[in-house]
């Protein structure tokens, strides 16, 4: 039976809820127009959690930051977790200690994806560390499956299930009284999540043909587009690396091109900032190849001398990701390539041709930039060409004479069925 009420979480706003109720007429959720904030107070050496009713979403901001509510409710009609009195540190305060500690390490893209994904995990903001096990983490994944609001496109909760093990695995690490916490099995749990069966070879990319075609027709449309492609493609490159490019990272002597800059965009607004490291923050140089000395030497002829970057807007800003991203599924689109959007495809597209010509995943890893090979192997897909090789190396056992001819050219005449010896 379906439940006339819901609650989902407001995105960006951790411990605030929007509500919905079922709407019979129309059949779809229509928001009430009111909204639950959640927040946690000290009173004395216990902590306490509080929650009201408020009809914007200003109020209820202002409840979880230091404001109080009047429309006060009691949170058991809620089902929520209860402390048992204890002062063991409970999830809520563990995210906000790993969160002072772990973005000073991490990209703010990466950032920016944490903070997506951890509205999935209210769930378990009121549970004490010490009790969160298997059985807890059995009702997570029942709550995600059943009554959290997901889109369509989503086929699994891998991505949070990942956050979930980094958040515990800073407990265990870096807090003391996390030294004897047992890291709860997430093998069986992650299965458990995942809606849609896992597809072998589903990295998506460009085949070689494919590849031809794209740059062609971005030759055609849009020169700056096109050559922000062409360098994407042959060093394999992340968007932010190709417009954080400088004109005094290209050797042509050497033939070398540096990678060490990267262009960050604020996803709210799109202001671009350079930064002067990459994501893995490594320095890496790259050949560059014959076929590319050409376009890369009109590039620094013709471009602005009192610009720096190789690529740049009318102003001299870097170029948009976002602008780039629509122009090319655009061209995408119109060539019927819909399996692939973005621009991080392209980086894919290098990847896995790299691997099925070379046939040496460290060697790509590392041309890639890649922390590790495991990381290497979400980027290469499966190519038609590569399970051709292994079935011919699996034919080429009967290439032995008379292989062939013992195993299929003697066969049983099915109108005179073999005779079977009777000792």
């Amino acid at each position: 039976m379906r439940s006339n009420r819901k609650e989902v979480p407001v995105k960006n706003k951790t411990g605030v809820y929007k509500q919905f109720y079922w709407c019979e007429a129309t059949s779809t959720w229509k928001p009430t127009g009111k909204y639950r904030s959640v927040r946690r107070v000290s009173v004395g050496e216990t902590s306490q959690r509080e929650q009201a009713f408020f009809s914007n979403i200003a109020d209820a901001l202002k409840f979880r930051q230091s404001g109080s509510g009047d429309e006060r409710f009691d949170e058991s009609s809620i089902g929520s977790v209860k402390e048992d009195g204890t002062n063991d540190l409970v999830f809520r305060d563990l995210v906000e200690q790993w969160k002072k500690y772990h973005f000073l390490l991490i990209e703010e893209s990466t950032r920016q994806t944490y903070e997506k994904l951890l509205p999935t995990l209210d769930f378990l903001l009121d549970y004490p560390l010490r009790k969160i096990d298997n059985t807890v983490l059995n009702r997570l994944a029942h709550f995600w499956v059943n009554d959290y609001p997901r889109s369509w496109r989503r086929k699994s909760f891998e991505k949070e299930w990942q956050l979930l093990r980094v958040i515990l695995q800073h407990y265990k690490d870096e807090i003391p009284d996390g030294a004897s916490f047992v890291m709860p099995s997430f093998r069986k749990v992650k299965k458990m999540t995942e809606l849609v069966p896992h597809v072998e070879g589903e990295v998506r990319f460009l085949d070689a043909e494919e590849t031809v075609v794209f740059l062609s027709e971005l030759r055609k449309r849009h020169r700056t587009f096109y050559h922000a492609a062409l360098i994407q493609y042959f060093f394999a490159l992340r968007v932010g690396e190709v417009c954080g490019l400088f004109k005094d990272c290209i050797d042509l002597k050497k033939k070398t091109i540096m990678i060490r800059r990267s262009v960050h965009w604020d996803v709210a607004t799109w202001v671009p900032k350079i930064k002067e490291y990459t994501k893995t923050k490594r320095v890496r140089f790259l050949p560059i190849p014959d076929v590319l000395e050409t376009e890369l030497q009109c590039l620094l002829e013709a471009g602005d001398p009192q610009c720096s970057l190789l690529l740049a807007r009318t102003d001299g800003s870097p170029l948009n990701r976002k602008t780039i991203a629509t122009y090319y599924n655009k061209v995408l689109k119109d060539l019927g390539f819909t399996h692939v959007s973005g621009t991080h495809f392209l980086r894919k597209t290098a990847a896995t041709l790299a691997n099925e010509a070379v046939g040496d995943i460290d060697a790509v890893s590392r041309f890639l930039g890649h922390s590790s090979v495991r990381v290497t192997r979400r980027y290469t897909g499966e190519t038609d060409s590569q399970k051709v090789k292994v079935s011919r190396a699996l034919s080429s056992v009967f290439r032995v004479d008379g292989g062939a001819a013992q195993m299929f050219e003697r066969s049983v005449d099915p109108q005179k069925p073999a005779i079977r010896l009777v000792k």
